[in-house]
């Protein structure tokens, strides 16, 4: 009688049912490998629903366990897939941390898809990493708190800024810019020491 109180009340806060429905559907088909943008509005629509906070924050504490756990599975179910596909599977997951609020999450596997196409696109003008992704992904790990990875992003960002045919005027703004991007990586190794220290 205590279980089903219980279950009825969850069933009550989460506007009866609909919410719990959407998330075991978005599990279902995340275990069955499916990461597309079909399963991404599943995810939104669970997340959006919802009679109230309490339950608006239930269920997205719920998505980001669910992600969490499947993300390891897709992973090294992907690994024996083509890159194409892991970058495929990475990319659907960073999307779905960012819906769920998992900012950590979405972070960590922005930087591995970032890695994989450095590591296996450097030569594909479409797919390569440019200078400003780096820098973008820099700068939104070091807005996150996340330092060291930040300091990592900036270094590649540096790395990937490649001279062109530039006259003197933009030469000046380029170093600038390299000379900017060299005090937020010291800013971002700074707090990171500072943190760890």
């Amino acid at each position: 009688m205590a279980a089903e109180s219980r279950g009825a009340t969850a069933h009550e806060r989460d506007g009866g049912g609909a919410i719990t429905d959407a998330l075991s559907l978005f599990a279902s088909r995340l275990s069955r490998r499916r990461f597309g943008d079909d399963e991404l509005r599943v995810l939104d629509a669970a997340l959006s629903s919802g009679g109230d906070v309490a339950a608006m924050l239930e269920t997205r504490s719920e998505s980001r366990r669910i992600l969490r756990e499947r993300l390891a599975e897709a992973f090294a179910a992907a690994a024996v897939e083509e890159v194409g596909t892991r970058l495929s599977v990475a990319d659907f997951f960073a999307r779905a941390f960012a819906l769920a609020g998992d900012v950590e999450s979405c972070l960590a596997t922005r930087y591995e898809v970032l890695l994989l196409r450095e590591a296996k696109y450097s030569d594909n003008p479409h797919l390569h990493v440019s200078h400003e992704e780096w820098l973008t992904f820099a700068q939104d790990s070091l807005d996150n708190g996340f330092y060291t990875i930040a300091s990592k992003a900036f270094a590649n960002a540096l790395v990937h800024n490649h001279p062109s045919p530039l006259d003197s005027t933009n030469a000046i703004l380029k170093k600038s810019k390299i000379n900017d991007i060299r005090g937020l990586q010291n800013l971002a190794k700074s707090l990171s020491a500072h943190r760890s220290g």
